[in-house]
C-alpha cells in the first residue's frame, strides 16, 4: 500500500513538472514579463471549442504593450522545457482597437510560424526547447496585436493538450499585406487527424495539422523547413524595400497554381523602392533560412507595361532567365539544397525598362503536393538590348494537373506543361535546344 502511494505521489510530481508556461517575450527592446496575460498555472487547455483556447483559462491582465518592428524577432520563453511531444505555433491577432482592450474573439488572426513533424525517427521539432521565436512579417500591418503561441502535447492519443499564452503588441513600420484570417475557438475540430493521432503505435510516417488556419493544406514539417526570399541582391547592394514581401513563411500550394498567389506569393506587401540594374550584371535572392526541401528552382522577369510598381504581373510577359534543376551523381538530388542565396546574370541583350523579377523554388517532398517558394523584386534594366524571348503568363506557365505529378525522385520535371529530362551537365533550355 505505501509503495502504491509513493508511486501514485512520484507519478504526480513527474506530470506537475512536465507541464509549463509561456511566460516573458523578448523582443529587439528586451525581455518582457508584462507583456504577457500570465495564465493562472501550468495546467493545459484541453477543450478546443471553449474561450479558454484564445489566451488560456482566465489569465491576469498584461500591463504592458511592447512595440515591435515589422521585420524584427519576437520570441518566447517557457518556464520549463517543452516536455510533450507535438507541435507548436505562433499566431498574430489584430486588435480592432487597443491590444489591451481586445478579448481575441472574431475572425482576425494569422498563423506566422509553426513547428511540426520530423521523421526518421519521428518526433517534433520544439521537443525540449525552452524557447520558440520568429520573426514579425515584414508586410504586416501597423497596429495593435495580440501575438499567441500554442504548444500541443500529443502524448495521449486524442487527448490533445494546449499550453498558450498571449502578449500585447505594437507593430511599427509596417506594410500593407491581407492574408487569411481565422477565429480563435473555430481555427481547428477537435476531430481534426492532426489532434486525434497516436504517436506511439502505430509511428506516424506523415503528419498534417491544422488545415483550416490559413485556408490551405499546411505539412507542418517545421518552421526551420519553411522561408522567404526577404532581400534582392543587384548591382553589388542588397534591398528588402525591393521585395514584395511575403506575409508569412507558408508555401504556395497546388489549389493556388491557377490563382494569382503563384505570381508573387499570397497577398505580399507593396515593395518601396525599385532597384536600378545594369544589364548583363548580377542579380539574385536572399534566403532567411537555408533550402530545405529538394526540388527545382528558377529566376523569372516580367516586363512592365509601365512601372514595376504599379504593375500587379497580369499577362504574357514573364520569361525565365535562371533555373537550378537535378543532379544525380553521386546520388540523385537537387542542386538548390541547402542554399541560401541563389543569382544570376540579367541578359546582356534585356530590353531596358522596368521589370518584377520573380524567384521560385518547389518543394517536391511530399508526392502530389508539391509547395512554391515565391518572391518578387521590383527592378528597372538600363543599357539593355533588343532580345525578345519567348514569353508566358504566371498563372498559366504550368498547370495544376501537370505540377501535381511532381515527387522528389521524378527524374522529369514539369516546365511550360512539357515533361523534360533534367539532366545535370546540361540547363533544360539547352536540353530542349538540343532535342528540337
Amino acid at each position: 500500500m505505501k509503495f502504491t502511494i509513493a508511486l501514485a505521489l512520484a507519478a504526480l510530481a513527474h506530470t506537475a513538472s512536465a507541464h509549463y508556461i509561456w511566460h516573458s517575450l523578448v523582443t529587439s527592446s528586451g525581455e518582457s514579463s508584462a507583456a504577457i496575460r500570465q495564465p493562472v498555472n501550468n495546467s493545459p487547455v484541453q477543450d478546443v471549442t471553449s474561450g479558454a483556447i484564445t489566451c488560456n483559462v482566465s489569465p491576469s491582465a498584461a500591463t504592458q504593450t511592447v512595440s515591435v518592428a515589422a521585420g524584427s524577432q519576437v520570441t518566447f520563453k517557457l518556464d520549463n522545457t517543452i516536455y510533450h511531444q507535438g507541435p507548436a505555433a505562433i499566431y498574430l491577432g489584430k486588435a480592432p482597437s487597443t491590444a489591451a482592450a481586445w478579448d481575441g474573439s472574431g475572425a482576425n488572426w494569422f498563423k506566422i510560424a509553426e513547428w511540426g513533424a520530423t521523421f526518421n525517427p519521428f518526433g517534433f521539432t520544439d521537443f525540449n526547447a525552452s524557447e520558440l521565436g520568429t520573426t514579425i512579417p515584414a508586410g504586416t500591418p501597423s497596429g495593435d496585436y495580440l501575438l499567441r503561441i500554442e504548444q500541443i502535447g500529443l502524448h495521449v492519443a486524442g487527448a490533445p493538450q494546449w499550453y498558450i499564452s498571449c502578449a500585447q503588441i505594437t507593430v511599427t513600420g509596417g506594410g500593407s499585406g491581407s492574408p487569411s484570417k481565422v477565429s480563435i475557438p473555430g481555427y481547428v475540430s477537435a476531430s481534426d487527424p492532426g489532434l486525434t493521432v497516436n504517436i506511439y503505435d502505430p509511428v506516424p510516417t506523415a503528419y498534417k495539422f491544422l488545415l483550416q488556419t490559413l485556408g490551405l493544406s499546411l505539412l507542418t514539417h517545421s518552421v526551420a523547413a519553411h522561408y522567404i526570399w526577404h532581400e534582392l541582391i543587384a548591382g553589388g547592394t542588397t534591398s528588402s524595400a525591393a521585395v514584395r514581401q511575403p506575409i508569412n513563411n507558408s508555401p504556395v500550394e497546388l489549389g493556388q497554381v491557377s490563382s494569382n498567389d503563384i505570381r508573387c506569393n499570397v497577398s505580399p506587401g507593396a515593395a518601396t523602392e525599385t532597384v536600378s540594374v545594369a544589364a548583363g550584371s548580377t542579380i539574385g535572392f536572399n534566403l532567411d533560412n537555408t533550402i530545405y526541401h529538394l526540388g527545382p528552382a528558377a529566376i523569372y522577369l516580367g516586363k512592365a507595361p509601365s512601372t514595376a510598381a504599379s504593375w500587379d504581373g497580369s499577362g504574357a510577359n514573364w520569361f525565365k532567365i535562371a533555373e537550378w534543376g537535378a543532379v544525380f551523381s553521386p546520388s540523385f538530388s537537387f542542386s538548390t539544397l541547402g542554399l541560401s542565396q541563389l543569382t544570376t546574370t540579367i541578359p546582356s541583350n534585356t530590353p531596358a525598362g522596368e521589370y518584377l523579377v520573380r524567384i521560385e523554388q518547389v518543394g517536391l517532398h511530399v508526392a502530389g503536393a508539391p509547395q512554391w517558394y515565391i518572391s518578387c523584386a521590383q527592378i528597372k534594366v538600363t543599357g539593355g538590348g533588343s532580345g525578345n524571348p519567348a514569353k508566358v503568363s504566371i498563372p498559366g506557365y504550368v498547370s495544376a494537373s501537370g505540377a501535381s505529378t511532381l515527387a522528389m525522385r521524378d527524374l522529369v520535371i514539369l516546365m511550360q506543361d512539357e515533361k523534360i529530362l533534367a539532366l545535370p551537365s546540361i540547363s533544360i533550355t539547352q536540353f530542349r535546344r538540343r532535342t528540337r
